[in-house]
């Protein structure tokens, strides 16, 4: 018994003195100051059980704040909109008693501080902050939740319950530091208490709020040892409670970091969303009220059961939703099933079409005698998306007609073959919508698997009018006939246009009759009114690389140069080669042709093809002017290409072996060099400048370094220029390199400001003084902005009669600009970490007053502006030495931005008052952009649907974003056309503001030659098209610090970088941009009101600034 309690002893001392290395303050005291993360849970009124609230928010979120012993909590709310009401209980207060919609007591709450998270733009994602009373006990919330698509709208007394058990404690000193504080056996029972509760209270399981299977067991263990080691401690025992209260803790922290959080916002907001979408699903038949066997289709309604089929998924969704066992994996697994369901059946949705209509002769395929048996368009009604491609076509006869009833349509199989074995198409008498006895029949027009390659756009119709039956073929095709024919047109022009030659410009002789064989071919199936849709999709795909490859086979002219075979220096050879070279391109392949002269003693040629030798091709050869053209392919142009030259001179000993001359030269071909002329002007006039400037620091002259950095960019200009290797673009480049940096030597140029005569003559001695110094608005006495951003007073430095005025600047990085008399001064020292510099420039008398200007950029407070300054130079003193420079504070002032936006935002107040435009559309009601929609509304830059919705939170595709934004900037009508090759596809609503966007350089299509306006615009393309709308300066590409930034693409990160810093749209959740999230029309309203803002703002402030 001795023994072993002897082994006790020293197992509770050995415990005692490893957790006594643990800093941790755990006696009664407050919370040292700061943030610590926390768990939290929101629980049913009265209970411990889980409240639905938290499937609205982010529990990983918890931080709570301390401060001088105020403690205030704060998480992420992921889906805000729903909250009609959040608020905390005030201290002293009574709890509110809800009695259905009447809340008794709420005055006695306080509405909790909400802030927009991530990039401010999703009203949903916010964070939320309140005070808490007593973090031992319970906080009391009042909720109001509204989700008008489910009808739902409850409030709720709900409590907060914060686990603060891993929260430290201050032994008295406030975390000053000290000895461990100790632990009191009534700190310790009532750890004791909460374990107990928590284990009691909660359950393992696998859905949200559960904990790990196992975890009970092993906190249970945990609370057995902790009792074990505070029995041993007798109630008195401070090494042991303290060892007994740290196991607890740790043990408990364990258990809680065991519980299940399973995040089901997003499903549960996917099923606010399609719960509401499902509103908008319906079936075929639903507007005319046929039967289900033979429905008739009108626009936007989806196949047979659709609506059925939605239901069942919600209700599969909402059952795992609804689980309080469902794990994540089961939640994501039930949120993708849905979307993917969904968006397949979005796929399956009809839209209508207007088809002209050519009624042709089955056997000649002209148009039909019967042609007139039938209107001239036809409403085609097709599935959205592949893969599905089923259609109907509603044809109409012209004339009231003695139809008899048995009318045949011979519809297209799968495979695409048209004939009554194969498949007979289904007709519906239309009963509503054409007026009279004139009638209408639904037909089906091509098979649900018929994609593009397989169907023919082609029908065959038997109906018999009184005892005469009649035969015709249908073609959905006109449309497509007339872009073959409109391409067939334009590629003739360009060939007839072309000029057969070698000079640049002109094409060879082949690269015509090749392209006039591709046309004639063209215009076969052009011609040809019952061309099948695959023939003439195939003939126009022809044509257009017909015309690709010919303009690409047009003749150019570049420069180059035969090169040493291993030194930097020309061949021999190249005196042999006549210049320029002609370029020609055929079938993506690039060919260069030129002439040598004295050819009949250059025997061979041969030019490197996948590194091996060959003899290159013999295009034509002059043996009276001894010329040869020769021609060979080249894969790269930038690249150097070897070569070899075999010279014969029979008539030419060679002394170093007495025959008669036969020798090979390796050389190298150089193309496209450039001609250094212009570079080496350059060059000289810098050198000029450099050499004239004198280094010094009194007037007219230059800092040395400025002299030594003018000199290296000249030397690196030489070497480019001197360089038999250098390219045209690197003869270019070095040139705007050098002439850079001249202007920036020419910028340090120490110059003197014409004074305002002294009022008190008298010549100043060497040495340091302080001088009064103010910034003036140009042409004014008021002061300026910027005089709040220098430190007063100024000091001078004379020296040998030389005065120099130092001031240093503070906000040094947002100053971007800044002159005296036109010219930058000098920087003669800089503190980063302080964000100052302190810059000099000279002056030849005293007082004075200089003109100057200054830019700054200063994106974190959205300010951006450049303006002309005057600066009075006043008193001086004497000193001895300088002291430390003395800032003002920044006075806080609106931005001219700021004061313009509040100008126009009355205006528009004033513009926009009377009725809410947004009152007419039933889903506005609560919606966050509500206020941005209505002014949107009233100035006519967006409308709402035929359905009475507005639809906020739906997509946008192409056209829209170009529609919103040539309204919204008020884009100029321009005598512009555009050719993309799916012109039809365009609305009739859309095509003049897209013609704006292409011609104002806002939007382009694609590769493909294809606009593609039912396609999603994404947060890339919106940053990329509002740039360009408003005409702004591009940032640096590599300035982007998003994590996702190599996803961007890169013709797109300048203007991304650009939008940021204009503060035209920023990032996501954690630091990513999402380039390719699509945009809902309530997002694109706010983004190009926030434009329109911009725009306005501008103009304001530069018709402010002509008449300052």
């Amino acid at each position: 018994m001795q023994m072993k309690f002897r082994r006790l002893t020293a197992l509770l001392m050995a415990l005692v003195l490893l957790l006594s290395a643990f800093p941790v303050s755990v006696a009664a005291g407050v919370t040292p100051n700061g943030e610590y993360s926390v768990p939290f849970l929101y629980v049913k009124d009265g209970s411990n059980e889980r409240s639905i609230i938290n499937d609205y928010l982010n529990p990983s979120t918890g931080k709570l704040i301390i401060n001088n012993g105020s403690a205030k909590f704060q998480h992420e709310v992921m889906q805000y909109t729903s909250f009609q009401h959040f608020s905390a209980k005030l201290a002293g207060k009574d709890k509110a008693v809800i009695n259905g919609n009447t809340i008794n007591g709420i005055e006695g709450y306080q509405v909790v501080a909400a802030q927009p998270a991530g990039d401010g733009l999703d009203p949903d994602h916010v964070v939320v902050s309140y005070d808490i009373e007593n973090l031992q006990e319970k906080q009391e919330i009042l909720i109001h939740i509204v989700i008008p698509s489910v009808n739902y709208d409850n409030w709720y007394n709900v409590q907060l319950q914060l686990d603060i058990s891993g929260l430290p404690v201050d032994g008295g000193n406030n975390g000053g530091g000290g000895e461990t504080g100790t632990v009191s056996l009534e700190q310790l029972e009532a750890l004791f208490t909460t374990s107990n509760e928590l284990l009691s209270t909660t359950a393992e399981g696998t859905g949200d709020g559960f904990y790990l299977l196992g975890s009970k067991a092993t906190f249970q263990n945990t609370i057995n040892q902790a009792r074990s080691i505070a029995d041993s401690a007798g109630g008195s025992n401070q090494d042991l409670i303290k060892a007994a209260y740290l196991v607890l803790q740790e043990g408990k922290k364990k258990y809680e970091a065991a519980r299940i959080t399973v995040n089901k916002v997003n499903l549960v907001r996917a099923l606010e969303e399609i719960t509401v979408f499902a509103t908008t699903v319906k079936n075929i038949g639903t507007a005319n009220g046929a039967s289900a066997a033979h429905a008739v289709l009108t626009d936007g309604e989806y196949s047979v059961g659709a609506s059925v089929r939605l239901g069942q998924w919600i209700a599969d969704a909402q059952t795992v939703a609804a689980d309080p066992q469902a794990s994540q994996t089961a939640i994501n697994n039930a949120l993708n099933v849905l979307t993917a369901n969904v968006e397949d059946l979005k796929k399956q949705q009809y839209k209508k079409e207007i088809l002209p209509l050519l009624v042709l002769d089955p056997v000649t395929g002209e148009i039909s005698e019967h042609n007139k048996d039938f209107k001239t368009e036809v409403s085609m009604f097709t599935q959205s998306a592949a893969p599905y491609f089923q259609a109907y076509a509603h044809v109409v006869f012209a004339e009231p007609m003695e139809i008899a009833p048995e009318l045949t349509l011979y519809g297209q199989s799968a495979t695409g073959e048209i004939s009554s074995s194969t498949l007979t198409g289904y007709k519906t008498l239309i009963q509503k919508g054409y007026e009279g006895l004139i009638q209408a029949y639904q037909f089906a027009a091509r098979h649900q698997k018929a994609d593009d390659s397989i169907y023919q756009g082609l029908s065959k119709l038997e109906y018999t009018i009184g005892t005469e039956k009649r035969t015709v073929l249908f073609s959905y095709n006109a449309n497509h006939l007339t872009a073959l024919n409109v391409s067939i047109t334009a590629a003739r022009q360009l060939h007839d246009s072309a000029v057969v030659g070698t000079a640049t410009g002109q094409y060879e002789a082949a690269a015509k009759e090749s392209l006039l064989s591709a046309i004639q071919l063209a215009e076969q199936t052009g011609k040809k009114l019952n061309s099948t849709r695959p023939e003439i999709a195939n003939a126009a795909k022809i044509l257009e690389k017909s015309v690709q490859v010919f303009n690409g086979s047009q003749i150019r002219n570049i420069s180059f140069a035969a090169l040493h075979a291993t030194n930097a220096a020309l061949s021999s050879m190249d005196s042999y080669f006549l210049k320029p070279a002609s370029v020609t391109s055929n079938n993506g392949e690039t060919y260069v042709s030129f002439a040598i002269k004295d050819s009949s003693i250059v025997t061979e040629f041969k030019v490197a093809q996948n590194s091996i030798l060959t003899d290159v091709t013999v295009v034509s050869e002059n043996k009276t002017e001894n010329t040869r053209v020769i021609k060979f392919k080249v894969n790269d142009l930038t690249a150097i290409v070897p070569g070899q030259v075999r010279i014969i001179m029979p008539n030419v000993i060679d002394p170093r072996t007495g025959k008669p001359y036969d020798a090979t030269h390796n050389i190298r071909l150089l193309f496209d060099n450039g001609d250094p002329a212009v570079l080496k002007a350059a060059i000289a006039a810098a050198k000029t400048a450099h050499d004239e400037a004198v280094a010094g620091t009194g007037v007219g002259q230059y800092p040395q370094s400025a002299k030594d950095t003018l000199l290296s960019a000249i030397t690196a200009a030489n070497a480019v220029a001197n360089s038999i290797l250098s390219t045209k673009q690197q003869l270019i480049d070095a040139e705007g390199t050098l002439d850079q940096a001249l202007r920036a030597f020419q910028a340090t140029k120490i110059v003197v400001v014409d004074p305002v005569k002294p009022t008190e003559p008298g010549a100043l001695a060497d040495g340091k003084y302080l001088i009064d110094i103010q910034f003036l608005k140009q042409g004014t006495t008021q002061t300026s902005v910027m005089d709040e951003y220098v430190a007063h007073p100024a000091r001078l430095l004379v020296q040998n009669g030389v005065k120099l005025v130092q001031v240093n600047l503070k906000q040094s990085k947002e100053i971007t600009g800044f002159t005296i008399g036109g010219s930058t001064p000098a920087t003669i020292e800089s503190d980063a970490s302080a964000n100052t510099r302190r810059v000099q420039f000279t002056v030849a008398d005293l007082p004075a007053k200089l003109d100057g200007w200054v830019k700054i950029d200063w994106p974190e407070v959205k300010y951006h502006h450049e303006y002309s300054i005057q600066i009075q130079l006043g008193a001086i003193t004497p000193v001895a030495s300088w002291d430390s420079d003395s800032f003002g504070s920044v006075v806080p002032r609106e931005t001219p931005e700021e004061i313009e936006k509040k100008k126009k935002e009355q205006e528009e107040k004033d513009k926009l008052a009377g009725k809410d435009a947004t009152a007419a559309f039933k889903d506005l009601a609560n919606n966050w952009a509500k206020e941005a929609i209505n002014r949107a509304l009233k100035l006519n830059i967006v409308q709402g649907y035929p359905d009475g919705s507005f639809k906020p939170n739906a997509t946008v595709n192409r056209a829209e974003w170009t529609v919103i934004l040539g309204r919204a900037l008020k884009l100029e009508s321009k005598n512009a056309s555009t050719a993309f090759a799916d012109m039809k596809n365009i609305p009739t609503w859309a095509q003049s503001f897209i013609e704006q966007a292409v011609a104002a350089g806002i939007i382009n299509g694609y590769e493909d030659q294809t606009f593609r306006p039912t396609q999603n615009v994404n947060r890339t393309e919106i940053a990329v098209m509002i740039v360009r709308a408003l005409h702004l300066p591009l940032e640096a590409a590599d300035s982007l610090n998003f994590a996702d930034a190599a996803e961007i693409p890169s013709y797109a990160k300048a203007y991304i970088a650009t939008a940021v810093k204009y503060g035209l749209i920023k990032g996501l959740d954690q630091n990513q941009f999402g380039g390719t999230k699509s945009a809902t029309r309530a997002e694109a309203i706010t983004l190009v009101l926030r434009a329109v803002d911009y725009l306005e703002a501008k103009a304001a402030e530069q018709e402010k600034a002509k008449t300052a």
